[in-house]
Parts: C-alpha cells; sequence; structure tokens
C-alpha cells in the first residue's frame, strides 16, 4: 500500500499516443440556467426521454424541476475536482475483532469495491497499450483485418504477432513503459507460446527484465478459467471439469447438508455451465454430465429414478426446476 514516489510526477514520455486536438474547443464552465432553458426549449416535447425516464415535457411545464435539473449539471461539471478531492489524502485502516489499526495512506493499487479507481486503472493501461502497438503489426485475418497486437483485460494483456521479433519488440517497449508508469510484469506469471505452421515450437525463448518467460509446453496457463497447454485442444480441460463435477457432487452428496439441490444451482451449477461456454464440448460429453446430474437431483428431490429429463428440467411443466 506504500509507495515513496506516489507524490512524484511520472514525467513526460514520449512513447505515449497525443490525440489531436479538438477541431472546436469544450466549454468547461458550469453551465448557465439560461443555456439549460434554451436546450430544454429546443426540443419537441414527444422526444424520447433521457436515462432518466423523465420527459422532456415535465421540464417544459415545471421550471421548479428544471431549476432543480441545472443544478444537478452543475455538479456534475465539477466531476473532475471531485475525483481530485476524493483521492487526496487517501487513508484506511483495518479492524480485527475488537482491534483496529491507526489509519494509513493508501498510494498503491487500486480501491477495492471503488468503481472510479476500475475505470481510472483501465483508462491507463489503454494509454500504455496504444503507444505501445506501435512497434509491430498485429496478425492478419483470413477475412483480410488487421487485428491488434496487443490485446488488454484489466491488467492481463496477450500480445500476438507475425514474428518472433515482432513478439520482442512489443515486449520491449511494454516494459519501458510499465517501468516508466512505476509497474512491472511477472514474468513467473506470464507464458509464451510459437506456433509454426500450427505445431508449438519451443526452440525461442522470451523473457522480461532479464528473468525468463516460462513457455507454455513448460506450464500450460489458465485464462478467464480456460486452461491453455501445447497440445491446442481441449481434450484434457474437458476431462478434467468432468472429474471435478464428479467429485463435488459427491462431496455434497455425502456432507450431510440439507438443501443439497440449492447448492446445486448456486455453486456447482455456475461452474459447470463456464467451461461449455469456453471449450468445446461434444455433445456425447455434455449428455453425460446431464445424466450424472439428472442421477443426484433426483436423489436430492426424492425423485423416482424412472423420472426422465423432460420432466426435470421441462420449461413447460407446472413445478419447473431453475436451470
Amino acid at each position: 500500500m506504500s509507495d515513496q514516489l506516489s507524490g512524484q510526477d511520472l514525467g513526460p514520455n514520449r512513447a505515449l499516443i497525443s490525440p489531436a486536438p479538438p477541431s472546436a474547443e469544450f466549454k468547461l464552465a458550469e453551465p448557465s440556467l439560461k443555456e439549460v432553458e434554451e436546450v430544454i426549449k429546443a426540443a419537441r416535447s414527444a422526444s424520447s426521454p433521457g436515462p432518466s425516464g423523465v420527459p422532456y415535457l415535465v421540464y417544459k411545464r415545471c421550471p421548479e424541476i428544471l431549476r432543480h435539473l441545472w443544478k444537478v449539471l452543475k455538479v456534475i461539471c465539477k466531476i473532475k475536482d471531485l475525483i481530485l478531492d476524493y483521492y487526496d489524502n487517501f487513508r484506511l485502516r483495518v479492524t480485527s475483532g475488537s482491534v483496529t489499526s491507526d489509519w494509513h495512506c493508501f498510494e498503491k493499487g487500486t480501491i477495492t469495491g471503488c468503481t472510479i479507481s476500475v475505470v481510472l486503472f483501465a483508462l491507463a493501461m489503454n494509454m500504455v497499450v496504444k503507444a505501445a502497438e506501435v512497434e509491430c503489426k498485429g496478425p492478419l485475418s483470413r477475412s483480410g483485418v488487421r487485428q491488434p497486437p496487443i490485446r488488454a483485460y484489466m491488467d492481463d494483456l496477450t500480445v500476438t504477432t507475425t514474428s518472433v521479433p515482432g513478439c520482442r519488440w512489443i515486449s520491449q517497449g511494454l516494459e519501458r513503459l510499465i517501468l516508466w508508469a512505476r509497474m512491472s510484469f511477472k514474468p513467473t506469471k506470464s507464458r509464451s507460446m510459437v506456433l509454426k505452421k500450427g505445431k508449438v515450437v519451443d526452440k525461442f525463448r522470451f523473457s522480461i527484465s532479464g528473468t525468463a518467460i516460462p513457455s507454455i509446453t513448460e506450464q500450460p496457463v489458465k485464462s478467464l478459467e480456460k486452461l491453455f497447454d501445447s497440445s491446442l485442444k481441449d481434450t484434457a480441460a474437458i476431462q478434467k471439469s468432468t472429474e471435478e463435477l464428479g467429485g463435488w457432487l459427491t462431496k455434497v452428496d455425502k456432507s450431510g447438508l440439507r438443501f443439497k439441490a440449492w447448492i446445486y444451482q448456486l455453486s456447482i451449477l455456475p461452474r459447470v455451465l463456464w467451461p461449455l461456454l469456453v471449450y468445446a464440448v461434444p455433445v456425447t460429453m455434455v449428455e453425460s454430465f446431464e445424466r450424472k446430474l439428472s442421477s443426484f437431483l433426483r436423489r436430492w428431490l426424492g425423485l423416482p429414478r424412472s423420472l426422465n429429463s423432460a420432466a426435470l428440467y421441462g420449461t413447460s411443466n407446472t413445478l419447473q426446476w431453475a436451470h
């Protein structure tokens, strides 16, 4: 949480992309009541309401509500000052039992549960990614569309290039920018993979700050709960998901807890649906999942074994089971 350099400016960086100046100057001053009145007056009474759901006719006929709208717009125009004030001397303390710590300044990382922190972090990472993309072009898809060389999901980055040197250039560019932003990559948590004619080639290695990045052959990796290994197939991952499903159902069955079907619906079912979404699961495997699930559900619900799946999962039944 502590960063002694948090109060110091990062300084200029020529690698960052500067957007073109706007063609028309944006007015930063707060809107006047007269300007708000002119906008409302120009709008048609039958115009669709905005996100608030309030029709324009209400503002036209009710001056006091229009004045209230003007006050809200004045607050929105101060959003920049509100954000700066929000992060000024940000502090926190921790309570454990009856003991509460002193206040500590939060100087590093994002604040859990803070919506603004997530947005600002995503904006900062986007600036870094766009600045590093100029190092090399991305791959060309079959449709002829040039793909971006870097794909980002928050702080998870995926670099895809058509050559090994191109990947090294982008990695070096990203490393320079991340160091400038006082952050760092974790090579041991990263993975590399080189494909040639649809097969994994292991003779190339990549590194960050002198530390080698493990290849996908050495250490398979999960991204968004999808397993990637050197086989480039889903067979092993699907088999593992099948074994995990059997283990979860058996544990719940032997737990002695009540409402086992409720535990399945809220805990096990979401974990089953995700592999079906990210993997190419054969229909036979899906049917195997269904048979196994139905067997346990009939037992937990006290239903006869002869009850078919149509009666258990039917959407037009008088009594339906959420699935």
